[in-house]
C-alpha cells in the first residue's frame, strides 16, 4: 500500500476554497490553535492528547456530539512508534482506525462518517470517507478478516497482525490529506490579515463545510435564506405555500407595509389615470416588474462597488452606494441614467464631484424599459417612509433600510479567498443566481433543479453537440473526447477553435439564465481540456486545470491553488464575452426573467472587466411566431415589399440595419393575408373616392366605404393580437441564417421549461394548434410545446436537452426517441 499525499489546498472543493471567511471566524480558529500548542506535552499519555484535541475542535466549529457522528479519529501520542508518518503508513494507527470503521458500518449500515482521521496533535492524516471505503472496507481480504474476529471473538492485537500482512501485500495508492501543524506553528501567533489568509486553508480543513461535507456559503444549491428573507422583507412580499408548492405574494392586507418598496409601486400605479381601472393581480404584475428592475440595476452597482474597492490600493474610498452617497431615490435614479449610462468623458463636472468615479456600464440594463416609460421611475418613491426592520426591533426609512442591508455584505466578483476584515458575509453571483431563481418563481410554483443536475444535464449536451460538430466538420468517426484530443492534434489550433466558437445555443424559456450560465462554462472549461484556449494572438495557453464547479469556472495549479494570472483572464474574459455575444440566445415572455437574466449573464462578463452592449436575450414569447422555420423570402408576392425585405435582412445579416429590419417584419407577415389585401383596396377605393366632384352622393359613399374600412381594420387587428409577443425565430439570430438567410438551427436547444397548461385564449389556441400538430392539445402541458419547438429549432444532427416535471408525459414516442429529455420531480421551491 502507498499514499498519494495531497495538502490541504488539493483536498479542498475547489469552489470553497474561494470563499471568503470574516475575521472573527478565523481569528477564533488561531487563538484555539495558540492554546493547543500551548497545551501540547510529548511526555503526557494518549488520553491527554485526545482531550486537548477535542477541546481545539469545540472551541472552534463543534460540539462533541456534532464532531463524533460525522469523523472518527485515531489519536497516538507525540512521536509515538505507531503514528502514522508519510514514509511509514503500515503501522498500528492505522489497523486500529481500519478496525474501528468496520465497526461503525457493522452498527450503523448508513454511516454518516465523513472523514477519517489519525493525529498526534501535531501531525495529521485525513481520508475522505469514500476513498477509505474503497480501498479497505471493499478489500475482500480484509473483510473476511473482520468476519472471522467478530464471529470467532478474536483480539484486536490478531486483527491488527494480520490486518499488517494484508496492506502489504495491497498494490493500491490511497488518497490522504497531510498537515503538520509545526508548520503553521508561527502563523498563529499573529493576527495580521496577510498571517490571517494563509492561516485560511488550514481553517477550512478543520471546518464542518469539508469535515462533515456541509453546505458552504456558495454552495449552488443552497439558497442563503438570510438574505433572502430580508431581501423580501423589504421588497413587501411573502413566500406562501400552496397546494403544489410555494409561491412569492402581497402582504395580507392587514399587514401591509406601507413603506415597502412593492406598496409604494402599486399605491402610484393605482393613482395613474391609465392604470385606475387594472385588476389588482395586474397592478401586482406591474408593481414586481418595475421593482425588479430596479432591483437588478443595484446589485449590477454592488458588485461594481465592491470590485472597485479590492482594486483601489487603500481598499476604501470607493463606495458609491450607501446611505452616505445616495439620500433620496431621485440620486439613486440619477445614477442609473445620469452617471452609470453617461460615459465618464461627457459627465457635467458637477455629477463627477458628487459621484465620484462611478464605471461606465452600457446595456439594456441602464436604459429605461418600456415599462417605465409608461407608468413611473424609482424616484417616484418616498425614501423617507419608515420600515420596520427585519426580525428585530426599530424601524428605518426604507432607503436608508434597502442601502445599509445591501451594506452588510461584501459583494464579490471573481475576488481571492481571504479573510475579510469587517466581518461581511461574502456574496456572489452564484449566490445571487439562488436569489433570482427564487424571485423568477413568482408566478407559479416552478420546478427547483438543482445545480448539480443543471450542470450534468447541460455538460452531457454540449460535450455531444461539440463532438458531433467536430466529427462533422472534419469526416471524423471519435466515440468520445479522448479521441477527438488525439485528431486534434493534427488540426491548427485557430481552425479548432474557429470551430467551437460557431457553436449556437438556445434556451427558448431562459427564466433566470442558469442553463445559459452553465453551457458558458462547459464551453470554456470544454475549450480548456482541448487545448484550445488561446492569447489574444492565437497562440494556445498552458494546460491548466480548469473546471467548473458550483456554478463557477475554477483554474487551478497541481497544488490546487487558484492561477490568477493577467494573460488567464484576459483569455477567460474573451471566451465570455464571444460566446455570450455569439452563441448563447435566450427568449423568455416574462419581462421579470429578461431582467434577471440580462443581470446574471451581466455579470459574468463583469468579472472579466468586459463591459458589453447588447446580449442576445429577447422579450418574447417564444411558442407563438407569424413565420415557419422554412419560410422563403422568395414567397411574397408583393414585388416591392420582397425588395425591400431582402436589402432589410441582407443589411440585418451584416449587423447594419436591425430596426430597419423589423420595420418589415409585419408588412412581410401580411402581405399576401387575404384580410389585409381587401384593406389595402378599400384604402385605395376611399382615396379615390376624394377625387371625385358629385360631394353629396361620394360623401355618402366615402362613409360607407369608410365604415367598411374600420370594420375590417378592427377584425384584422383583433384577429393580430395574439402576435403582439410573436418572436420570430426565422428571423431573429443571425447567427442561425446561412449566407442568403434561411434557416439553419441550432446546435443544441436546452431548457427547463415552464410547466403549465396551455393558454384559454382561443386565438392563441389557433396558432398553437397549427404551429405544433404533434403535441397540441387543450389539455396539455407547456413543457409538450417546447420539446416540439426545440426539435424543430435544431439543425441536422443537434442536441436537445429539457428537464421536465416527472409528471409530463410524452404522447407521441417518436418526439423524444434518442433525444436526452431529463425528467425530474416536482420539487417546491
Amino acid at each position: 500500500m502507498r499514499l498519494q499525499v495531497r495538502k490541504p489546498t488539493q483536498a479542498l472543493n475547489k469552489a470553497y476554497a474561494r470563499q471568503t471567511v470574516i475575521h472573527d471566524n478565523v481569528e477564533t480558529f488561531r487563538q484555539a490553535l495558540t492554546r493547543l500548542f500551548a497545551r501540547v506535552h510529548e511526555e503526557e499519555p494518549e488520553t491527554h492528547q485526545r482531550q486537548i484535541i477535542t477541546d481545539f475542535l469545540n472551541e472552534t466549529f463543534y460540539t462533541a456530539n456534532g464532531f463524533s457522528v460525522g469523523v472518527l479519529i485515531t489519536v497516538r501520542k507525540v512521536f509515538a512508534g505507531e503514528m502514522m508518518t508519510t514514509l511509514k503508513n503500515n503501522v498500528r494507527s492505522l489497523h486500529e482506525l481500519i478496525l474501528h470503521y468496520f465497526e461503525a458500518c457493522e452498527q450503523q449500515p448508513d454511516s454518516r462518517v465523513k472523514h477519517l482521521i489519525i493525529t498526534d496533535v501535531y501531525n495529521w492524516f485525513l481520508f475522505d470517507e469514500r476513498d477509505f471505503r474503497q480501498h479497505f472496507y471493499q478489500n475482500a481480504r480484509l473483510q473476511k478478516l473482520y468476519q472471522l474476529k467478530s464471529q470467532q471473538h478474536k483480539s484486536d492485537a490478531s486483527f491488527y497482525a494480520e490486518a499488517a500482512r494484508i496492506l502489504r501485500d495491497m498494490d493500491n495508492e490511497v488518497p490522504v490529506t497531510c498537515l503538520n501543524l509545526r508548520e503553521v506553528a508561527a502563523m498563529s501567533q499573529k493576527s495580521d490579515p496577510e498571517t490571517l489568509n494563509r492561516l485560511l486553508p488550514v481553517y477550512k480543513l478543520f471546518s464542518p463545510e469539508h469535515l462533515l461535507n456541509q453546505p458552504f456559503t456558495n454552495n449552488a444549491n443552497t439558497l442563503n435564506a438570510r438574505f433572502y428573507d430580508e431581501l423580501i422583507h423589504i421588497l413587501g412580499l411573502r413566500e406562501t405555500p400552496t397546494k403544489t408548492g410555494i409561491r412569492l405574494t402581497r402582504l395580507p392586507e392587514s399587514e401591509r407595509l406601507a413603506g415597502s418598496l412593492m406598496e409604494q409601486t402599486i399605491r402610484l400605479l393605482q393613482a395613474q389615470e391609465s392604470l385606475s381601472n387594472a385588476t389588482n393581480d395586474a397592478t401586482f404584475e406591474q408593481a414586481i416588474q418595475l421593482c425588479i428592475s430596479w432591483l437588478c440595476r443595484i446589485f449590477v452597482l454592488k458588485f461594481v462597488e465592491g470590485k472597485q474597492i479590492r482594486e483601489a490600493k487603500n481598499g476604501r474610498g470607493q463606495q458609491f452606494l450607501t446611505p452616505r452617497h445616495i439620500r433620496s431615490f431621485a440620486e439613486l435614479n440619477e445614477l442609473f441614467f445620469a452617471v452609470v449610462a453617461v460615459p465618464e468623458a461627457a459627465r457635467p463636472v458637477s455629477i463627477t464631484n458628487r459621484f465620484g468615479p462611478v464605471p461606465y456600464l452600457t446595456g439594456p440594463l441602464f436604459a429605461l424599459t418600456e415599462w417605465e416609460k409608461q407608468t413611473l421611475t424609482i424616484d417616484a418613491l418616498d425614501e423617507k417612509i419608515e420600515l420596520p426592520l427585519f426580525a428585530q426591533p426599530g424601524t428605518l426609512p426604507v432607503l436608508q433600510y434597502l442601502l445599509a442591508f445591501l451594506d452588510d455584505w461584501d459583494f464579490r466578483l471573481d475576488a481571492p479567498a481571504e479573510v475579510q476584515p469587517d466581518n461581511k458575509p461574502g456574496f456572489s453571483p452564484v449566490m445571487l443566481g439562488l436569489i433570482f431563481e427564487k424571485l423568477n418563481g413568482y408566478r407559479t410554483n416552478s420546478v427547483f433543479t438543482p445545480a448539480s443536475v443543471v450542470r450534468q444535464v447541460v455538460r452531457d449536451a454540449v460535450r455531444g453537440a461539440t463532438l458531433f460538430r467536430f466529427n462533422e466538420q472534419f469526416g471524423w468517426t471519435c466515440a468520445n473526447f479522448v479521441a477527438l484530443a488525439t485528431q486534434l492534434d493534427t488540426v491548427p489550433v485557430a481552425k479548432a477553435n474557429d470551430l467551437m466558437n460557431s457553436l449556437r445555443v438556445v434556451d427558448p424559456a431562459v427564466g433566470s439564465g442558469r442553463f445559459l450560465i452553465a453551457a458558458l462554462h462547459e464551453l470554456i472549461a470544454l475549450k480548456a481540456e482541448l487545448g484550445l484556449l488561446s492569447d489574444h494572438k492565437g497562440r494556445p495557453l498552458p494546460r491548466y486545470e480548469v473546471t467548473v464547479d458550483n456554478d463557477e469556472i475554477l483554474v487551478t495549479d497541481d497544488d490546487g491553488e487558484p492561477i490568477t494570472n493577467t494573460l488567464l483572464r484576459e483569455t477567460l474574459s474573451r471566451e465570455r464575452q464571444h460566446f455570450l455575444r455569439h452563441c448563447l440566445c435566450g427568449v423568455d415572455s416574462n419581462p421579470v426573467s429578461i431582467s434577471l437574466c440580462q443581470t446574471r449573464l451581466w455579470l459574468e462578463l463583469l468579472q472579466g472587466n468586459t463591459n458589453v452592449a447588447n446580449l442576445p436575450i429577447h422579450l418574447r414569447n417564444a411558442l407563438i411566431s407569424r413565420f415557419h422555420l422554412d419560410f422563403r423570402i422568395d414567397s411574397i408576392r408583393n414585388t416591392a415589399i420582397r425588395e425591400q425585405f431582402s436589402l432589410a435582412m441582407q443589411h440585418y445579416k451584416e449587423g447594419k440595419g436591425e430596426n430597419k429590419f423589423n420595420e418589415f417584419l409585419e408588412q412581410a407577415a401580411w402581405a399576401d393575408q387575404k384580410e389585409f389585401v381587401e384593406i389595402r383596396q378599400l384604402e385605395i377605393r376611399l382615396a379615390q373616392s376624394a377625387l371625385t366632384f358629385d360631394f353629396v352622393d361620394d360623401d355618402e359613399h366615402a362613409q360607407a366605404l369608410k365604415a367598411q374600412l374600420d370594420a375590417k381594420k378592427a377584425t384584422f387587428a383583433k384577429k393580430q393580437r395574439v402576435f403582439a409577443q410573436a418572436f420570430e425565430w426565422r428571423f431573429a439570430f443571425p447567427n442561425v441564417l446561412d449566407d442568403t438567410g434561411n434557416f439553419v438551427g441550432f446546435d443544441l436547444v436546452l431548457s427547463q421549461p415552464p410547466a403549465q397548461k396551455t393558454t384559454t385564449d382561443k386565438s392563441e389556441r389557433a396558432v398553437l394548434r397549427k404551429s405544433f400538430p404533434a403535441t397540441f392539445s387543450v389539455r396539455a402541458d407547456t413543457s409538450l410545446l417546447f420539446l416540439e419547438l426545440g426539435l424543430n429549432l435544431l439543425r441536422p444532427g443537434g442536441h436537445l436537452a429539457l428537464a421536465v416535471p416527472e409528471s409530463v408525459s410524452f404522447p407521441v414516442p417518436h418526439l423524444n426517441a434518442g433525444i436526452p429529455v431529463i425528467s425530474l420531480p416536482k420539487i417546491s421551491r
